[in-house]
């Protein structure tokens, strides 16, 4: 930090994408502030605390797609682009044009070609909307264009589109895996993209508890489209089905996967 600009937007990290044993930094181009969770657990951590990312590393394979839906300063994004290689790519979608800066920044230092960034956000319709930011952009959500916000809150206008036209916009020919991390939207991103759940069967890591509580609509959604419901145990390296409510008390990133003879 004491070597940027005093007004720099930005700092940057040391952060670990290397693949199995083999150790390879980047630098992680995060927001400039103590305020941000995201900051400050990478700076005391070295790492992201989420369980699920040691899934999300182990799963992702050489040549793969993968779409991170909320992709903040793109923890997720990063993590996976090494892995992808020269012929996989990482699509970051991310409303926040603070947190969009990050990635592009990022992209631009390390010189990582096989992620594409984008401004959008990802629902159940295409549409104009807003995106209602927060003192911690980890909770930023968006709201409609016409709805009543109370006064003095704070807003950016972007573009939501459905996860089946941004496919379409994009020209996506095979995706095998889909990160969302949205405060409180996963079951309307989940209900515009029928045609990718159709044609292409991701496996899905989604929030499945938000400040709003366990996301039980998009849990069921997903199970009657064929999907099956885990919860990641690290280290043991297991997938443990969620059947009860209970289960997914203190599981704050379900893994859906689709069953097998659905699978594409």
């Amino acid at each position: 930090w004491t070597q940027l600009a005093i007004d720099s937007p930005w700092t940057y990290i040391p952060f670990d994408v290397g693949s199995g044993e083999i150790e390879q930094e980047i630098s992680l181009a995060v927001v400039a502030s103590l305020q941000s969770p995201t900051t400050r657990c990478l700076l005391a951590e070295g790492d992201w605390f989420e369980r699920e990312l040691e899934f999300w590393r182990q799963y992702i394979q050489p040549g793969m797609t993968a779409i991170d839906i909320g992709a903040g300063v793109g923890i997720y994004t990063f993590s996976a682009a090494q892995r992808v290689g020269v012929n996989g790519m990482i699509y970051a979608i991310e409303p926040f044009s603070k947190a969009v800066d990050c990635l592009n920044e990022t992209c631009r230092v390390n010189q990582i070609e096989n992620v594409k960034v984008f401004r959008n956000a990802i629902g159940d319709r295409d549409d104009l909307s807003r995106l209602i930011l927060q003192s911690s952009s980890e909770f930023n959500c968006l709201a409609a264009i016409d709805e009543q916000l109370e006064p003095g809150t704070k807003t950016e206008e972007v573009i939501c589109m459905t996860l089946d036209t941004f496919i379409h916009q994009a020209e996506i020919e095979r995706l095998e895996l889909i990160k969302i991390s949205t405060e409180g939207n996963e079951l309307a991103i989940l209900t515009g993209c029928d045609r990718v759940l159709s044609e292409f069967a991701p496996t899905i890591i989604y929030n499945s508890y938000t400040s709003k509580g366990i996301d039980l609509a998009a849990a069921q959604y997903l199970l009657d489209r064929d999907y099956e419901l885990f919860r990641y145990q690290p280290y043991l390296q297991q997938l443990i089905p969620l059947v009860n409510e209970s289960d997914f008390a203190e599981v704050m990133k379900a893994i859906a996967i689709p069953k097998i003879g659905n699978r594409g």
